[in-house]
């Protein structure tokens, strides 16, 4: 990869139908090394809700599906996995919201 190109991040969520699986699977994308956290552009952590996940990383969409649903306690077979990708910039909060109007 040339030094000019930045490594894409990805933000992946998965939903599956029983909630008891989601502590498998933070242990399953821990190992695989994604993140349950983000970072806004002043460095304060954000955590993500549950079954969110954040990697930077050269790997292929198609790779981190396949990492992804290859968790080794065979998670529930209805399992649903969005994948956004991001070549440039970082995934995360642009900035605080300070007062929000409803």
């Amino acid at each position: 990869m040339a030094e000019s190109q930045k490594v894409p991040n990805y933000a992946v969520v998965v939903e599956l139908e029983n909630d008891e699986e989601y502590y498998r699977l933070d242990q399953h994308m821990e190992k695989l090394n994604f993140s349950t956290t983000v970072e806004d552009t002043h460095g304060e952590k954000y955590k993500l809700p549950k079954g969110v996940y954040y990697i930077e990383t050269a790997i292929t969409p198609p790779g981190l599906l396949r990492q992804i649903r290859n968790e080794p306690n065979q998670l529930t077979k209805d399992v649903k996995i969005f994948l956004v990708k991001s070549d440039g910039g970082r995934l995360g909060m642009l900035d605080k919201i300070s007062t929000v109007v409803m």
